[in-house]
């Protein structure tokens, strides 16, 4: 079906893109701030911002704990969200409680719950 000629054919927000035309635009979107906004725009940018935006994530280092927290709770809360974690980067040494909650259990029931990982990269120590 046609517009309506002299019609936007994005007037009332009626404009469909196909899945994949989101993914591989969300895939160039690196800010991880910017991914977030857009996954609460609607159902479907949801997934595919979550799916981009979970799909690596670095924890430690630069990353504060609250970060840390904030991730393990996101993953166990959503197993979508748990099952778009593929690349799991975890420096515990350099993740610096601000808080009495022990920071060990809580990543131990994040790795739990992403079971799709397929790289995980883990450093315990200090040098």
């Amino acid at each position: 079906m046609q517009p309506p000629e002299g019609s936007h054919p994005c007037e009332g927000g009626s404009v469909k893109f196909p899945l994949e035309l989101w993914e591989n635009i969300l895939r160039h979107v690196a800010c991880p701030k910017d991914l977030a906004r857009v996954a609460r725009v609607s159902r479907i940018l949801r997934n595919e911002a979550e799916r981009a935006l979970y799909h690596t994530v670095l924890l430690g280092r630069d990353e504060s704990f609250l970060r840390a927290l904030c991730f393990c709770r996101a993953v166990q809360q959503c197993s979508r969200r748990a099952t778009s974690v593929k690349v799991l980067r975890l420096d515990v040494s350099a993740i610096n409680p601000i808080s009495d909650e022990p920071v060990l259990p809580l990543l131990t029931n994040a790795l739990r719950a992403v079971t799709h990982v397929e790289r995980l990269e883990l450093r315990v120590f200090a040098d």
